[in-house]
């Protein structure tokens, strides 16, 4: 009892100094007191949840150093940026540092002056990066949007799975943490299975994200511009993210909203990096409000003030779709989430499932990762012709019931056709009244 009072002592002081927060939010406590106790833990917490602060504070006070492994180097970079204006001793190694660079961070790490180290799957699969980790004491290691380990998730990728691997082959097994924004069952099992976590302590969030209005537009596609053109005109000057299926699409769009004097920029996988932190960050600070994109943008993403998600394609499935129209609206007020789709978003998903031909892939593993690709195409179709509530469709999906909305498309049709059969009821009973006084 004394230590586990000790424990929550340590957790609140840390919290309070380190970063300045009075109390967590939903799951963090419990994820947290685990993690110190040296217990695995798969935590499945939405866009906006707090996740990172589950790692940050057990990483400060268990000896030893928390090796953070993620996907992307610009997210890295930002967490790291954020640690060390804190005082905390936190370092990246990523491809794009000079190898003088890199080995000057390994020194580092050899020699203690390093409490998180950020590294993406690819580097710890590395031999002779791996072979520096028999010599270091790692306490802990976090593994950022897990989803990607599993067939089911949506950004599949082979060194996630060899990584686990990898982890198996430590000389002394650390604590393991395993993040993620969306997971349905399947996925969750998958990721205990795949990474061998020791009777974890579960937390699963809330999906839900009432303030979120959610709609959905059949428009073919020859129309979808007119349709966005018209969508922009009477919210020109609000925060907006357009996500687009492909980097062409993204450059026309860009292209034209420019031409007609709107503060546009855009982002993707094909633009240099240098381009893409300088157009992130436009949009970030305000200097360009409406961001064109694709779904290479807004993983770790902070703007809380964005009022719209403009889908103008569909996207491939109901994981990516969430993550993407939960960058909406982090702030808690009102904001939109719209999604153009067509007979043409579905054939082009189809061909991208076909098109993957991962040489590191075994055959049975890429024959899975299509088969699972259909399998969501075929939900987030279901999604797009939901006649109900769309809302009780995509947290169903993640394994939410008995959710009110009353704040989709859908609802809201439904509400005004009662209110019509409301209103013409009440008139029938009053002429009926009428005859009977006769």
């Amino acid at each position: 009892m004394q230590m586990d009072e000790e424990i929550e002592l340590k957790i609140n002081r840390t919290l309070k100094e380190v970063f300045g927060f009075n109390s967590f939010r939903a799951g963090q406590k419990e994820i947290i007191i685990n993690l110190v106790k040296k217990k695995d833990v798969l935590a499945i917490m939405p866009t906006g949840s707090g996740k990172s602060i589950c790692y940050y504070v057990p990483a400060l006070i268990n000896e030893g150093i928390t090796l953070v492994i993620s996907p992307l180097i610009a997210l890295m970079q930002d967490q790291v940026n954020f640690l060390n204006s804190k005082g905390i001793k936190a370092k990246q190694i990523n491809s794009c540092l000079a190898k003088g660079v890199r080995k000057k961070i390994i020194l580092d790490v050899l020699n203690s002056n390093c409490k998180i180290l950020y590294i993406a799957p690819e580097r710890l699969i590395n031999e002779n990066f791996f072979s520096y980790l028999n010599a270091i004491k790692i306490s802990m290691v976090v593994i950022d949007e897990a989803h990607c380990i599993t067939a089911w998730g949506h950004d599949f990728r082979p060194a996630y799975v060899k990584m686990c691997e990898y982890l198996k082959l430590l000389p002394k097994r650390p604590v393991i943490a395993c993040f993620t924004a969306t997971a349905t069952k399947n996925v969750r099992e998958e990721i205990i299975n795949l990474v061998e976590l020791k009777n974890p302590f579960c937390f699963i969030g809330k999906f839900d994200r009432s303030n979120l209005f959610l709609d959905v537009f059949y428009v073919k596609e020859r129309h979808k511009i007119l349709k966005l053109l018209n969508f922009l005109k009477d919210i020109k000057n609000e925060n907006i993210i357009i996500y687009c299926a492909t980097r062409q699409k993204v450059e026309n769009i860009y292209k034209i909203l420019f031409d007609k004097g709107y503060l546009v920029s855009k982002y993707h996988a094909g633009l240099k990096l240098i381009l893409r932190k300088r157009n992130q960050e436009y949009f970030l600070n305000g200097t360009k409000n409406i961001l064109v994109a694709t779904n290479a943008f807004g993983m770790g993403v902070d703007k809380k003030d964005i009022r719209y998600i403009i889908h103008f394609n569909m996207p491939k499935n109901l994981e990516n779709y969430y993550q993407e129209v939960g960058r909406a609206g982090r702030d808690g007020k009102p904001s939109k989430c719209v999604m153009f789709y067509s007979d043409y978003d579905f054939k082009l998903n189809s061909f991208f499932i076909e098109q993957n031909n991962n040489k590191e892939l075994t055959k049975k593993q890429l024959k899975n990762v299509k088969l699972k690709g259909y399998e969501g195409l075929k939900k987030i179709i279901e999604y797009c012709e939901e006649k109900g509530c769309y809302r009780k469709n995509v947290l169903k999906y993640f394994g939410e019931k008995n959710i009110f909305c009353n704040n989709c498309g859908n609802c809201l049709k439904l509400k005004g056709g009662r209110l019509i059969i409301s209103y013409f009821s009440k008139i029938l009973k009053f002429f009926k009244r009428g005859r009977n006084i006769k």
